[in-house]
């Protein structure tokens, strides 16, 4: 019998539109432009996804996890099914404006089935929330950071 963990949340304030992270989470364009390498995603109910980053991480690893879409509802809800570490969970993202400002971020992961799987998510959550921070209200990437140039993209 498997056991289901808690389920991983975290938010985050961007101050950008919600249309914009929106989009940015629900294209493979969006997603190339902040933290994947060549991410295909059919963003449309059944759509399938495939994340994959090149060169990452200290070892220079090339990953890549496939999953399906779940519910998209325009531009607040974008869920999704993928395996990190061979374990299927769901990744629901909620959207909601805020001050006419920017936008509430809220992931929530479920159905990990071990610890390790359900820390590294967590962690890689809060990283991947604070990469996505960092590329709409400045325009950085790790990416650019890397390559040793930190001035704002445009």
């Amino acid at each position: 019998m498997l056991t289901v963990l808690p389920s991983i949340t975290h938010s985050v304030y961007i101050h950008a539109p919600v249309q914009r992270v929106f989009e940015t989470l629900t294209t493979a364009q969006g997603w190339n432009a902040w933290f994947t390498q060549n991410t295909t995603l059919q963003s449309h109910k059944g759509g399938s996804i495939v994340f994959r980053w090149e060169n990452w991480g200290v070892a220079g690893e090339t990953l890549q996890d496939s999953g399906m879409v779940q519910e998209i509802q325009p531009p607040n809800l974008f869920a999704f099914t993928w395996h990190p570490c061979g374990t299927e969970t769901t990744v629901v993202f909620t959207l909601a404006a805020h001050e006419n400002t920017g936008t509430i971020l809220r992931v929530t992961e479920t159905g990990h089935t071990h610890i390790q799987t359900l820390t590294d998510c967590a962690c890689g959550w809060g990283e991947a929330l604070t990469l996505l921070k960092m590329y709409l209200e400045y325009g950085v990437t790790y990416k650019t950071v890397s390559s040793g140039n930190i001035a704002p993209q445009q």
